[in-house]
């Protein structure tokens, strides 16, 4: 990979990185390659789909600017598995 990314969080057994959180205005999504995401979601708390992202490499950027301020679930899709993550959107 031509980029190197140094997001400067710590978590154990994290298999991607959603950052920053709380969010303002963009959520950077990361992961490593074997990991095959194609498809990353944002639900609210009732379990609403917000949006859906097509994600055909990482680092993933998602523009926030319409979400409401609150907590939000993003859903990673992969053949193997989904991985979750709770997000925080403060404007």
């Amino acid at each position: 990979d031509p980029y190197t990314y140094s997001v400067n969080i710590e978590e154990a057994n994290s298999k991607w990185w959603c950052f920053p959180n709380p969010a303002k205005d963009v959520i950077s999504i990361l992961w490593p390659k074997n990991l095959n995401i194609y498809e990353v979601d944002i639900f609210d708390m009732t379990g609403r789909l917000i949006s859906k992202h097509s994600a055909s490499q990482s680092p993933l950027l998602i523009n926030i600017n319409n979400l409401k301020n609150g907590n939000y679930i993003i859903i990673g899709k992969s053949a193997e598995e989904n991985i979750q993550q709770r997000i925080v959107i403060q404007h």
